[in-house]
Parts: C-alpha cells; sequence; structure tokens
C-alpha cells in the first residue's frame, strides 16, 4: 500500500476482495483476517491521507475507504472493537477533508 498510487489502488482492491472472500458465515467470532484486521484497518486510513496520488489518475482515498467499508462489514465479531476505536478518527479525519 505504501508503493506508488496505482499500485495502492491495486491492494486496495485486493484487500477488498479479500475482505469479501473471507466473510464469516454462521456469525463465525474470527476468520483468517481476524489478527491482521486492525493493522489492515490503520494502513488503510493512513493511505487514504496520503498527498502523492492527487496528480496520480487514483483515488486513494475514495479506494481506501471503500475498502475499510468492505473490511468492516465482513468483520467477524471479535473485532468490532477495533472497527470502535477507529470510526471515531475516521469520521473526523474524513469530515475534515470533506470540508476542505
Amino acid at each position: 500500500l505504501k508503493d506508488k498510487p496505482r499500485i495502492s489502488n491495486q491492494c486496495c482492491a485486493a484487500f477488498e476482495k479479500l475482505a469479501t472472500a473471507c466473510q464469516p458465515l454462521n456469525d463465525e467470532p474470527s476468520n483468517c483476517l481476524t489478527p491482521y484486521f486492525g493493522e489492515i484497518l490503520e494502513v488503510l486510513f493512513n493511505n487514504a491521507t496520503r498527498e502523492d496520488y492527487h496528480d496520480a489518475g487514483v483515488d486513494l482515498m475514495q479506494a481506501s475507504y471503500m475498502t475499510m467499508t468492505a473490511m468492516v462489514q465482513s468483520a467477524c465479531s471479535s473485532s468490532e472493537e477495533v472497527v470502535y476505536n477507529l470510526l471515531v478518527p475516521a469520521l473526523q479525519t474524513l469530515e475534515s477533508t470533506l470540508a476542505e
């Protein structure tokens, strides 16, 4: 995700597909992404605030937030606290970005 904006955009798409594919069945408390869930969301959050993509022809903010949305929608119950802890900062950043 820290690579060139075009590559980072493709990584977001891959994470989004991975999250959808790993969606829990029957209210499973965890899945293969659970141990990495918080770190993935944090990296995606930081990716959304990169400044180097503006002239690259991709929108990393949109790609990152769409991927975070897919991750949250596919999260297991054991990841709820991680989601909550990231929700407030993500909304604050998004609000300040939209206000500009």
